[in-house]
């Protein structure tokens, strides 16, 4: 994480939301396909990362994305995007 901060901004002196950014340079993202749909939902059911897409092409052919955030590429991996970093926003 490049970093983060945390606003609490206040309308007639009450506290509204708690909004929280960390910045991140990259995400890291895995391509799997799946051959059937019982077999690309039980990737989409895969825990353990920050994003999740799948795209259905037909009934026998779709891929499931995972990403997640890295602080680090790795080298000669990394797409040439118009985005240098990525903002995470949470509400709390």
């Amino acid at each position: 994480m490049l970093g983060s901060k945390i606003f609490k901004p206040e309308l007639n002196g009450f506290e509204i939301i708690n909004l929280r950014l960390e910045y991140y340079r990259y995400v890291r993202v895995e391509y799997h396909a799946a051959s059937s749909i019982p077999e690309a939902e039980a990737l989409l059911r895969r825990k353990g990362n920050e994003f999740i897409e799948g795209i259905a092409f037909g009934k026998h052919n779709s891929v499931v994305m995972f990403g997640n955030f890295v602080d680090k590429a790795e080298s000669g991996k990394v797409s040439k995007m118009p985005f240098p970093i990525v903002i995470l926003i949470t509400f709390s």
